[in-house]
C-alpha cells in the first residue's frame, strides 16, 4: 500500500507546484484537519483547502521552487482500513538544486475510491516556509 500512498503524494505535490491547489485538494477526504506551527485548522471543503495552499506556496513558487519529491519514511496501517503515513518532501529549485527538507504525517482514510487525506501534521514547514516579498 505504500507505493499507493507514495503516487497519491506525488501527485499531490505536482498539482502544488503547478499551482492546481483545486485539483491538489482531490487527494483530501473533507473535513480535513490540518496542523502546523501557526495551529490547527479543520477544513471543510476543497475550496477552503485550495485557498489554503493558495495563500503560502506563491511564496515558495518565488523561491524558485519547480519541483518536490516526497519519500515515505514510515507508515503504520491499522486494520487496513487507516494509516499513518511519515514522510519527507525534498523542494527542488528551477536549476535543481534542494532548496528545503519538509516532514509530515499524514492520516489516510482508505475507501473505495482508494486512500484519502484526512489530516496532515506538518513538522517544520512553518519553520522552513519563504517569505514573499511584494
Amino acid at each position: 500500500m505504500a507505493h499507493t500512498y507514495l503516487y497519491i503524494l506525488q501527485e499531490f505535490g505536482d498539482r502544488v507546484v503547478e499551482g492546481d491547489f483545486e485539483t491538489a485538494s482531490s487527494s483530501h477526504e473533507f473535513p480535513v484537519q490540518i496542523v502546523r506551527s501557526e495551529g490547527i485548522q479543520i477544513l471543510h471543503t476543497k475550496a477552503e483547502l485550495a485557498a489554503d495552499l493558495a495563500s503560502f506556496w506563491p511564496a515558495y513558487r518565488q523561491a524558485g521552487i519547480r519541483a518536490v519529491r516526497p519519500r515515505i519514511l514510515y507508515t503504520i496501517s491499522h486494520e487496513a482500513r487507516v494509516a499513518l503515513v511519515d514522510v519527507e518532501w525534498s523542494l527542488f529549485t528551477d536549476r535543481g538544486g534542494l532548496f528545503c527538507t519538509l516532514y509530515t504525517t499524514y492520516g489516510f482514510v482508505n475507501r473505495s475510491v482508494g486512500p484519502r487525506i484526512v489530516s496532515v501534521f506538518s513538522h517544520n514547514e512553518g519553520l522552513e516556509r519563504p517569505v514573499a516579498t511584494v
